[in-house]
């Protein structure tokens, strides 16, 4: 399996180059790695797996291995600025506010939205060779359906 390729900014902060993102950016990563089918080692470090990393090499090797490393603690950002060298903001799946934009919901959306796009390549190589009217009508209904979940409340304005 190929690697990911991004580019994103990083900080150096107590040994760990950690990507200065926020969650948008990282979300847009994840996503174009899975589009491309390309490994993504994730880690995360929080005030907690800092103080471990050295008690523990291994963790240490671990994470620093990562492709793409993030601020899960609000105090590694603090830290990040009181040394001058800011984390825009932490990164981590659980959220306080209540959203449709969660990573989840951005997953969903463009396993729905690839989906899509092969019933549309489909569609087309398929349109002029199906002797099956019932297949295509089969195709035609299950778009129908893709775009209108796509369109609907919950997904329609996540990742926007």
């Amino acid at each position: 399996m190929k690697k990911a390729q991004f580019t994103a900014p990083a900080i150096s902060l107590f040994g760990i180059r950690i990507h200065a993102i926020r969650m948008a950016q990282a979300l847009d990563i994840i996503c174009a790695a899975i589009a491309e089918r390309a490994h993504l080692q994730i880690g995360v470090v929080n005030a907690a797996k800092v103080v471990n990393m050295g008690k523990d090499p291994s963790l240490g090797e671990d994470v620093r291995a990562s492709d793409l490393i993030l601020a899960d603690g609000v105090a590694v950002v603090w830290a990040s600025r009181l040394l001058g060298a800011a984390l825009p903001e932490r990164v981590t799946v659980s959220r306080a506010t209540v959203t449709e934009d969660t990573p989840e919901n951005r997953f969903v959306k463009f396993a729905l939205q690839s989906f899509q796009r092969f019933l549309v390549a489909m569609d087309k190589a398929v349109v002029d060779r199906a002797k099956d009217a019932r297949l295509l009508q089969e195709v035609a209904v299950l778009r129908a359906r893709l775009d209108e979940a796509l369109a609907s409340n919950v997904l329609r304005h996540v990742g926007e």
